[in-house]
C-alpha cells in the first residue's frame, strides 16, 4: 500500500539521499537543472501523497537545503518557486498554520475616527 511504501522510504532514509542530490557541488556550482527539477518534483510529490514528518525533515537536513535554493540567487525562477512552495508547506504544521482560507485567521486593527483627523 501507499502509506507502507512511504514508510519504506523514510526508514532507507530517501530524504538524506534525496538531500545530497541538491546540495552543492565540491566546486561550490549547482547540480544540474534536470537534478533539481527531478528532486524537488519528487519531494513535492512525495508530500502531496503523504505528510513528510517534521522528524523526517529535521534529520535528512532537506529543509535547509531547500531553504538555500529559496535564498540562492542563481538558481532559476521555476526551482525558486517549488523549493519556496514545499518551505510553506513544511513550516505550516509546525507554525500551527492552516492551507485553508476558510479557516485562515486575519489580522483585524481598529481604527478610532479621531486618529486620521
Amino acid at each position: 500500500t501507499r502509506v507502507h511504501m512511504h514508510d519504506a522510504y523514510m526508514d532507507v532514509n530517501i530524504m538524506e539521499a534525496i538531500r545530497a542530490w541538491l546540495e552543492p557541488l565540491p566546486d561550490k556550482s549547482l547540480p544540474s537543472l534536470d537534478i533539481q527539477q527531478a528532486m524537488f518534483r519528487a519531494l513535492d510529490e512525495a508530500s502531496l501523497a503523504l505528510p513528510i514528518s517534521t522528524d523526517h525533515l529535521r534529520e535528512s537536513g532537506i529543509g535547509r537545503i531547500a531553504l538555500f535554493y529559496v535564498k540562492n540567487k542563481k538558481v532559476k525562477p521555476h526551482i525558486h518557486r517549488m523549493a519556496d512552495r514545499l518551505i510553506n508547506k513544511w513550516s505550516r504544521p509546525i507554525l500551527g498554520l492552516s492551507d485553508d482560507y476558510r479557516t485562515r485567521r486575519l489580522r483585524t486593527a481598529n481604527v478610532d475616527g479621531q486618529e486620521l483627523g
